[in-house]
C-alpha cells in the first residue's frame, strides 16, 4: 500500500527503500505501519520539553476526543516511541508568552490548549493536522480511535515538536490535540460523502475500503439514520460562526477593545449565534434566542436595581449571561460558550468568585460617581441660598439699625424717650439714660 507521508514505507512502485513523493513535509519512520516507533529516524524532530521525558510518556494514549487511556490499555499494544529530550528555553521562567508569537531561542510558534478543545491560536495547528493526517492516512481507518495508539503517539510527538509550549499545559495539549484530530477526521469523512471538498488527501483503494464500509457496516448504518432524526429535529443551525471557533471570535473581540471587559461573551455569542437576514438579526434557532431574551431581561432588571439604589450590589454581565445560558452543565460547559466556558470556569475560581458574584463595572462607578456629582451641585446651590439670605438678613439688620437712629434723632428733638428695645424696655439705651 502507498506511503502518503513521504517517508521510508512502501511506495506505488513496491520499492521500500524509496520515499513517496506526496506533500512535502517531515516524515514518520515507521516499522510495520506507520507511526510505529520513532526509532533512530534523525528526521523526527526536537520539540521543547523542560520536563523529564517521563512527562511526555504518561500523557501518551488517548480515545477520540481527547479522553486519555491509562499505560495498561490493550490498544496501546506496539512498543512506546521513545521519549523526546528536553530543549525548552526560559520560556516558563520569564512568563507568559504571547501567543501566536515565535520563541526567539527554537524559531516556533508558541501555542496554547483552551478547554481542552481549541488552540491559542488556532489556525496554525489546525492547518498542521490537516497535513499530518493527509500525509499519514494510510488504511481504512473509519474513525480516530481505530488509528494505533503507536501511531497516534508518534503523531503528537511530531506536533508537539513543530511547536512550542509551556509544560504545564502538556495534558491539556494531548487532549485538544485528540479532540481536534478526531474532529478534523469526522469532518473530512462527512465531505468525502457528500462530495465536498477536497478529494485527493486520501488514496483511491483506501477510499473504496472506506466507503465499503459505510455501506455495509451495520452500526454505522444504525448511526447514520439516528443522525438523520437528529437533524430532522432540529429547528436550525447550533453555530454560525463558521469553521472559526467561539474562542477566536471572543479573542478577536477582545483584541478590538470596543466592548467591556465583562461582555465580550456576550458579544462573540450574538456573533456567532445570529445572522443578518434582510438587514434583520435573527438567532439561529429557538434555545439561542431564549438565552438573549432571558439575558437583556436580566440586565434589565439588574440596572433598575442599580438606578434605584447604586450602593446595592448586583451581578456583572458575564455572570448574567452565564445564568440565562443555564449555567454551568455536569461537564463544566455553558451553552454557546464552547470551550471558553471551562476556561472561564477555572478563571472565576481563581478569583474566589461565583455567578452570582458582586463586581464593580464601569457603569456601576459612573451612576455612582453622577449621583455624587448630583449631591454636590445640590449642597452647592443650598449653600448660595443660605448666602443670599444672609446677606439679605444683613441688608435688613443695616435698615432696622438707621431707622431707629432716625426714630431717635426725631424723639429727641420733641423731648420724649425713645422706643423700647426688642426686650420691651429702654435699659441700655443711650437716649434714655442722657435724659434721666
Amino acid at each position: 500500500m502507498e506511503h502518503r507521508g513521504g517517508r521510508s514505507g512502501t511506495g506505488r512502485s513496491g520499492d521500500s527503500s524509496r520515499p513517496h513523493p506526496i506533500r512535502g513535509g517531515r516524515a514518520i519512520s515507521s516499522t510495520s505501519s506507520i507511526g510505529r516507533g520513532l526509532g533512530s529516524s534523525p528526521e523526527m524532530p526536537s520539540f521543547t520539553l523542560s520536563s523529564s521525558p517521563s512527562t511526555v510518556d504518561s500523557v501518551l494514549g488517548c480515545r477520540g476526543r481527547g479522553v486519555p487511556v491509562s499505560p495498561s490499555d490493550p490498544q496501546q499494544g506496539a512498543e512506546q516511541p521513545a521519549s523526546p529530550q528536553s530543549q525548552v528555553g526560559d520560556a516558563s521562567s520569564s512568563g507568559t508568552p504571547a501567543w501566536g508569537t515565535f520563541d526567539p531561542s527554537t524559531g516556533k510558534m508558541w501555542i496554547k490548549p483552551v478547554g481542552g478543545k481549541e488552540f491559542l491560536p488556532n489556525k496554525p495547528v489546525k492547518k498542521f493536522l490537516k497535513d499530518q493526517m493527509f500525509r499519514n492516512f494510510i488504511h481504512p481507518w473509519a474513525s480516530w480511535t481505530e488509528i494505533p495508539q503507536a501511531d497516534r503517539d508518534v503523531w503528537f510527538k511530531e506536533f508537539l515538536g513543530e511547536f512550542s509550549w509551556l509544560p504545564v499545559d502538556l495534558v491539556d495539549l494531548k487532549r485538544a490535540y485528540c479532540f481536534k484530530a478526531s474532529k478534523l477526521m469526522s469532518d473530512r469523512f462527512y465531505k468525502l460523502r457528500t462530495g465536498l471538498g477536497k478529494k485527493n488527501w486520501i488514496q483511491d483503494e483506501v477510499k473504496a475500503q472506506l466507503f465499503e464500509r459505510w455501506a455495509t457496516d451495520e452500526k454505522f448504518i444504525k448511526k447514520r439514520e439516528q443522525n438523520k432524526l437528529n437533524r430532522a429535529r432540529m429547528d436550525g443551525p447550533s453555530y454560525a460562526g463558521g469553521c472559526i471557533p467561539f474562542s477566536e471570535h471572543k479573542r478577536k473581540i477582545a483584541d478590538k477593545g470596543e466592548v467591556p471587559a465583562d461582555t465580550i461573551h456576550w458579544a462573540a455569542f450574538e456573533r456567532t449565534h445570529s445572522k443578518e437576514i434582510e438587514g434583520e438579526k435573527r438567532w439561529i434557532n429557538t434555545k439561542s434566542q431564549q438565552c438573549a431574551e432571558t439575558y437583556q431581561q436580566l440586565t434589565q432588571e439588574r440596572d433598575s436595581q442599580i438606578e434605584n439604589d447604586p450602593t446595592s450590589s448586583y451581578a456583572d454581565n458575564e455572570s448574567l449571561f452565564i445564568q440565562a445560558a443555564g449555567g454551568f452543565d455536569k461537564k463544566g460547559r455553558v451553552f454557546g460558550m464552547g470551550a471558553s466556558a471551562s476556561e472561564l470556569k477555572s478563571s472565576m475560581k481563581r478569583s474566589s468568585g461565583s455567578i452570582g458574584s458582586v463586581a464593580p463595572d464601569d457603569k456601576r462607578v459612573k451612576m455612582l460617581e453622577a449621583k455624587v456629582k448630583e449631591q454636590q451641585e445640590q449642597m452647592k446651590e443650598q449653600g448660595e441660598q443660605m448666602k443670599e439670605q444672609g446677606e439679605q438678613v444683613k441688608e435688613q439688620g443695616k435698615m432696622i439699625l438707621e431707622l431707629r437712629k432716625l426714630l431717635q434723632s426725631l424723639m429727641k428733638d420733641k423731648g420724649t424717650g425713645p422706643p423700647p428695645n426688642g426686650d420691651g424696655d429702654t435699659d441700655g439705651d443711650p437716649a434714655q439714660t442722657a435724659a434721666v
